[in-house]
């Protein structure tokens, strides 16, 4: 016999060893033989058919076990969830805007024909018109009810003569986006220019002394460090009411689209100062266009001992836990604004909490043939190590100080040029977690089971990204705030016990 033919009778006697190990003639022989070791130490037949032991039983028997399971998840809102200043509930008084537009400004023009776009050219916002009114927050909540997602739960462990271990691992995450305001009509990174009021998409270009060079023909290469802004006219709606304890927001208004500062006082006289001394006014803050995320990342790790007790009456059994938790809720919240005077605003804010302590807790469970059922409880006395970090820019494309042929720029702040955020907050809290949970399962062989299971979960002296940004000009800033949160998931998996 040759060595080839050998080989291939020997992989076919392993093949065959295998089949008969794995198979469930085997699987029920080892059960009922006379010489078969205890139910709770068969070997790994994960598809061995349930008999009588199994059964019998109880939900989770001795030995190890593990469980994998897919989550849906839900979370409800932050508190106060408003974007906008907070603590100013009666509107404030401000010249609002009815729309905006971009004029392509070329300090060396050199022919008329021909327009050179240089590194010193600019964009150059002009106001076409606007109304007194007032200052006001469009967006009273910035979240839906609830937010979902979905996420993982892991869960394996030992028990031997009533007394193991298990360790749990928990990840997921929720995610929200809203949009409020108009459709985003912005090509961003195209040199293309809106014209003067009333000419929307004929892009004008002009010189430094207000002299109309080009009408009509948009610049042919890219405005170096300049973004694509068009203005959205007559569609402004998005209000956000800022503090400004400053004055920073004052400037000239222009309600009949002249380009030129409007005197307010009447004394024949631009002057600056706040009206009635001067002719400057609260300038509103009111987006064409402001989308909002936010999102929650949820990751959890516990390590704790088992006590099985006696089984109960009726049948039921209790397990008693006590180890460590520690628990990461890593909350998001993303705004961007675009049109109007504080064009463009990015705000990253960031709330990270990471939680750690001791963790207690029972689970009774109860099994009635193939069917079992189980609540478990959990509470942990956690230590909340909270650090919040909130970066952005707020005015990305603001040009205060003068306008054409050095008169005030009107319909914007005269003094505010914009601002980069970049602030963070470190505290620590006592956030205790408590954890309830509702599970079902269903044997479908020897020693594996369907499960389903509802979890909620209530934390206090949560951080919430949300709900701590102080709109405050002219760098925003954090707000010390913790709040309770609840969570609750449905999820579905399977769970061996061997």
């Amino acid at each position: 016999m040759n060595t080839n033919s050998k080989r291939t009778r020997f992989v076919q006697y392993v093949l065959s060893l295998g089949v008969i190990l794995l198979s469930c003639v085997n699987a029920n022989g080892q059960a009922w033989h006379d010489y078969s070791p205890p139910p709770n130490y068969f070997d790994w037949q994960l598809f061995a058919p349930v008999g009588e032991h199994d059964v019998e039983r109880s939900p989770r028997g001795e030995g190890y076990f593990g469980s994998v399971e897919r989550m849906n998840m839900w979370l409800l809102r932050p508190n106060q969830a408003s974007i906008g200043n907070l603590a100013g509930a009666a509107p404030t008084p401000a010249f609002l805007p009815s729309h905006i537009d971009y004029l392509f400004v070329v300090p060396n023009p050199g022919s008329p024909a021909v327009v050179p776009v240089t590194s010193t050219s600019f964009l150059l916002p002009i106001v076409g018109g606007g109304s007194f009114g007032f200052q006001l927050n469009s967006i009273d909540d910035a979240l839906p009810q609830t937010s979902d997602g979905n996420g993982n739960r892991i869960e394996f462990g030992w028990v031997d003569e009533g007394v193991g271990w298990m360790v749990g691992i928990e990840n997921g995450n929720m995610t929200q986006d809203r949009v409020y305001g108009v459709d985003d009509k912005r090509i961003d990174q195209v040199p293309s220019i809106q014209g003067v009021p009333g000419s929307e998409g004929s892009p004008a270009v002009i010189d430094e002394n207000g002299v109309m060079l080009v009408a009509a023909v948009a610049p042919t290469a890219p405005v170096p460090g300049f973004q694509s802004i068009p203005a959205i006219q007559g569609l402004t709606s998005v209000h956000v009411n800022f503090a400004d304890p400053l004055g920073l927001l004052l400037g000239f208004t222009d309600t009949n689209s002249d380009l030129l500062p409007d005197d307010l006082n009447g004394d024949g006289v631009i002057t600056a100062g706040a009206f009635p001394g001067g002719d400057q006014f609260r300038i509103g803050v009111v987006f064409d266009r402001l989308s909002v995320n936010n999102r929650m990342d949820q990751n959890s790790v516990e390590v704790m001992t088992i006590r099985r007790k006696k089984q109960l009456q009726g049948g039921a059994n209790a397990e008693a836990y006590l180890g460590m938790r520690f628990l990461e809720m890593d909350d998001r919240f993303q705004l961007n604004g675009l049109g109007g005077v504080l064009s463009d605003m990015v705000l990253n804010n960031n709330a990270l909490n990471r939680i750690i302590g001791p963790q207690f807790g029972f689970r009774i469970s109860k099994k009635t043939n193939r069917w079992s059922t189980a609540v478990q409880a959990k509470f942990m006395a956690g230590a909340n190590f909270a650090s919040i970090r909130q970066t952005g820019v707020i005015g990305d494309h603001l040009s205060a100080g003068s306008g054409i042929a050095g008169t005030p720029l009107a319909g914007f702040p005269n003094t505010f040029g914009g601002a980069d955020l970049q602030h963070r907050l470190l505290t620590e809290r006592f956030s205790p977690v408590g954890e309830f949970s509702f599970d079902a399962g269903y044997q479908i062989t020897s020693q594996l089971k369907l499960k389903t299971r509802w979890t909620g979960m209530v934390a206090g002296g949560i951080g919430r990204a949300a709900n701590t940004v102080l709109y405050q000009i002219p760098t925003l800033g954090i707000i010390n705030r913790s709040e309770d949160l609840f969570a609750h998931s449905i999820s579905i998996g399977v769970e061996m016990n061997r």
